[in-house]
């Protein structure tokens, strides 16, 4: 280096010496001479001017352009050592340990978890991911379906949130297993503190390699349902999809099935219905759900969670139990969470075929795609072709929703497309209307987050009858599209998503990736247009 004349070498006997309490690393924790990571591991600067290299990298260009900057900005080099990278590693884990137990001591790790959750609430994030790694853990938020970076903490400390978020629980085994696959639920209320817009949390824990360890949660936020109107539209659904549900909301029995991937909804589509029939029907009726775990707290709804378990067939044979349980529990409604294997399948369909309004979800990639797994599950075909049993069926995804403060006209922005997909090809798929599309602001402005304010429910709801379960039964698939668009006026996935891209209401990149392709020629457009488009 320049800026002195003279390099010593470090042996191993006085590694000793640069760990004294009076050792302060001030590129760790100084702003005015952070590091940057790409240099952590060949690098260490002391506040007593001593600084630390990496045998092999004293002239790394990167290096010495930051050693200039730090001499710029004040520091002065008394001596300058060459080592092994094993020191400065040891070095930087020494500085974050010592910093962490003093934030421990500060403030007590329920406090730091309390913290966590207050930031992923005011950015309206629906998970937390955090990731420990042998040495560091990151932090991810999920905001409008994005995962985005939000800090790295070292893993000893990860470990202790962890273990206190699991500990913090109400619904889980009884002891946290670092090696272990657990889940657990945390509501609002109990020992950990956390945001009144919260209601609960449902934690997923999952090991990794090297003694890792990888967290979810999955942020289940309170939604006051006491006015006499649940807002489905504002959800994101048409008018047209609302008055189906309303009429399968009104029948007395039948099986109704909400279809998705994981993130897509269902959960808060299945509170939402359960809350309005029950204010529809005057709170005088009996509605049970049975959950593994439950997520929501839903108004008027007896809850029933899957407890004291472990293994998935415990799990499996609890939930068959609870819903058993449930049936001779004199309810009008029954919502399992979830239909999850043949036997809860099975259950599903006995009690709406004893007289019963039942509701559920189901992992399928489309609303006929559900037939199909029905009946692969062992269903028979008299079950799946009776319209008074099997009443209706809803496929949904969650896309983005533009900023209307700041969204761009899809003509002013680059033509270079995004996610792999061509700026040519959406031209061309919203040929005609491409004066109404907007998309994102990356950008953002003061009324939103990176261009977008929320998500919005893009589906398909197919209220059955004979014909149209009996063609997809038979896989006469084709036949089928064809016969709910064109004689019973249904509405595809696809094609609530094109409309809501000409309302100006996602953008087509993101309904291009969240729903995916499909076939819309202009005489179909112009008749979503003229009945469809509010």
């Amino acid at each position: 280096m320049s800026e002195i004349n003279e390099e010593k070498i470090i042996n191993e006997n006085e590694y000793h010496k640069f760990f004294q309490e009076d050792k302060l690393v001030i590129s760790a924790s100084d702003r005015k001479y952070k590091i940057p990571d790409a240099l952590k591991k060949i690098c260490v600067l002391f506040s007593d001017g001593d600084v630390l290299i990496e045998k092999n990298s004293k002239n790394n260009l990167s290096l010495r352009t930051y050693i200039t900057g730090c001499t710029r900005r004040g520091y002065e080099i008394k001596n300058l050592y060459l080592t092994d990278m094993s020191l400065i590693r040891r070095l930087y884990e020494n500085t974050q340990t010592a910093e962490q137990t003093k934030l421990r001591d500060e403030q007590p790790m329920e406090r730091i978890a309390s913290l966590l959750l207050k930031d992923a609430c005011q950015v309206g994030a629906s998970d937390i991911h955090i990731e420990v790694g042998e040495y560091e853990a990151a932090i991810f938020f999920r905001v409008n379906g994005d995962m985005q970076k939000i800090n790295e903490i070292d893993a000893t400390t990860a470990h202790s949130l962890l273990s206190t978020l699991y500990n913090a629980a109400d619904n889980a085994d009884a002891t946290y297993k670092l090696f272990a696959y657990q889940s657990a639920r945390v509501t609002n209320g109990g020992r950990l503190k956390m945001p009144p817009e919260l209601q609960s949390l449902r934690l997923q824990f999952n090991p990794l390699t090297s003694g890792g360890r990888y967290m979810i949660a999955r942020l289940l936020y309170a939604n006051k349902s006491h006015q006499n109107e649940i807002d489905m539209m504002g959800m994101g659904f048409h008018k047209a999809q609302v008055d189906i549900l309303i009429e399968l909301m009104r029948e007395p029995e039948g099986v109704n099935i909400i279809a998705g991937p994981t993130g897509s909804g269902k959960s808060t589509t299945l509170k939402a219905i359960l809350e309005k029939i029950y204010i529809d029907k005057e709170r005088k009726i009996n509605i049970i759900s049975v959950e593994d775990p439950p997520e929501y707290q839903i108004e008027g709804t007896t809850q029933l969670p899957v407890t004291n378990v472990e293994t998935e067939e415990e799990r499996g044979m609890a939930y068959s139990k609870a819903i058993v349980s449930a049936l001779r529990s004199d309810p009008d409604i029954i919502m399992p969470g979830e239909a999850r294997d043949a036997a809860v399948i099975n259950l599903v369909f006995t009690a709406a075929m004893t007289g019963h309004q039942v509701w559920t979800s189901i992992h399928a990639n489309s609303a006929m795609a559900v037939i199909s797994r029905l009946r692969d599950q062992g269903v028979e075909k008299y079950k799946l072709t009776d319209s008074k049993l099997l009443m209706g069926i809803v496929s949904q995804r969650l896309v983005k929703r533009l900023c209307d403060k700041c969204k761009i006209p899809f003509t002013e922005s680059s033509q270079a497309g995004r996610y792999g997909i061509s700026y040519e090809g959406l031209l061309s798929e919203y040929d005609g209307v491409i004066d109404k599309v907007f998309v994102n602001n990356a950008q953002g402005c003061p009324c939103c987050a990176k261009g977008y304010t929320g998500r919005v429910v893009v589906a398909e709801i197919i209220k059955t009858d004979f014909k149209i379960l009996d063609l997809i039964y038979e896989n006469e698939i084709e036949k089928a599209y064809q016969y709910w668009t064109e004689e019973i006026k249904g509405l595809t996935i696809y094609e609530h998503g094109w409309l809501k891209v000409i309302q100006g209401c996602i953008d087509p990149y993101d309904a291009k990736l969240r729903i995916g392709n499909g076939v819309l020629n202009h005489n179909r457009a112009t008749y979503l247009i003229n009945h469809f488009l509010d």
